[in-house]
């Protein structure tokens, strides 16, 4: 019964954060479409959102760039590469640079034209032409010190690798029918994982994981005062994809397990120990709920085998978990 209201409980945490999560995506803006006009001097580039609260734009160099964050505005339905080659333009690159932020990238030639950036009912439209350089017209946000400007391009310039620390829990389901028979076909677990996250191609990453789990139970009849300790360590490699603040994952790793056993007095053995490997396969996503805070949803199988008492027993079983995670930017 207290496992049932446990379980009730995990259930009701997930449908919470999901509901807030997916609240999130519908207030949130999207990025419909890039059209360019070409009028007698001048280019304008046209860019629909249908729900634009704030943007910033800033000029990058060596090479030349142009730059406009789209605020709130976490996916876009317009192709990701526009090619334009006209006015010193060559080419127009869309993306997702945080889970809460599209950037649209005008990439320049070595002489750039001058531009301007305005506000439309569709969202903005950039101004390109040949002359007299000015600055752009006001905007939502104020213009930014010049020290955030070098940080926005130290973000452009390099790759970064994401180091990632969480607390995890959720159910461990036990394959071995012994276990079973004493502790029931569930334990409750805690630990710790971290993850380095390296980026790999454009919204794909490459990860390494590394954590612990800690499986705690007692024998569930009242003369069988039976205690179950299991302790796996598991190193594993991922394969991460983002979709907007979704971050499904992949893996297989390996596992050490440190097993103990105490069993009531009148068994022949009343404390048993032992240490074994095993392997792992898991799957999941982390929602991310800001730029540093996510949630992690995960299903994991491992297997180790065991001999005890001349017969092979399984310590493995089926993961089902929940954890938060904080995440760190790290340049390499």
């Amino acid at each position: 019964m207290k496992k049932t209201k446990i379980v009730l409980i995990f259930m009701a945490t997930f449908l919470l954060f999901v509901n807030s999560s997916m609240a999130q995506i519908q207030d949130s803006g999207e990025l419909k479409k890039i059209s360019l006009k070409r009028l007698e001097n001048k280019l304008e580039i046209h860019i629909e959102v249908d729900k634009l609260l704030n943007y910033k734009s800033f000029p990058l160099y060596n090479p030349n760039r142009l730059v406009i964050d789209l605020y709130q505005v976490k996916k876009f339905s317009c192709d990701s590469l526009i090619e334009v080659i006209d006015f010193e333009i060559k080419a127009i690159r869309i993306g997702i640079f945080q889970p809460d932020v599209t950037r649209v990238v005008f990439d320049l030639a070595k002489k750039p034209p001058s531009y301007k950036i305005q506000e439309s009912s569709k969202g903005l439209i950039a101004v390109f032409w040949f002359g007299e350089e000015k600055k752009p017209e006001k905007r939502l946000v104020p213009k930014l010190p010049r020290e955030i400007i070098e940080q926005e391009e130290a973000a452009e310039e390099e790759e970064k690798m994401t180091f990632s620390i969480g607390a995890k829990g959720g159910f461990y389901f036990m394959h071995a029918s012994r276990f079973q028979d004493i502790y029931g076909k569930s334990s409750l677990f805690t630990g710790v994982e971290t993850v380095f996250k390296f980026p790999l191609r454009k919204k794909e990453y490459i990860g390494i994981s590394l954590g612990f789990k800690f499986i705690s139970d007692k024998g569930l009849i009242s003369y069988e005062k039976s205690k179950l300790e299991i302790t796996p360590v598991s190193l594993s490699a991922l394969y991460l994809r983002q979709y907007s603040i979704f971050f499904p994952y992949a893996g297989f790793g390996i596992d050490y397990y440190n097993y103990s056993e105490n069993s009531p007095e009148t068994f022949d053995e009343p404390l048993y120990s032992s240490k074994t490997w095993g392997f792992n396969i898991q799957a999941g996503t982390y929602i991310y709920l800001t730029s540093s805070l996510s949630l992690n949803l995960f299903i994991k199988y491992q297997s180790a085998q065991l001999e005890e008492n001349n017969r092979n027993l399984n310590l493995g079983g089926n993961v089902y978990g929940l954890a938060l995670a904080y995440h760190f930017k790290i340049k390499i």
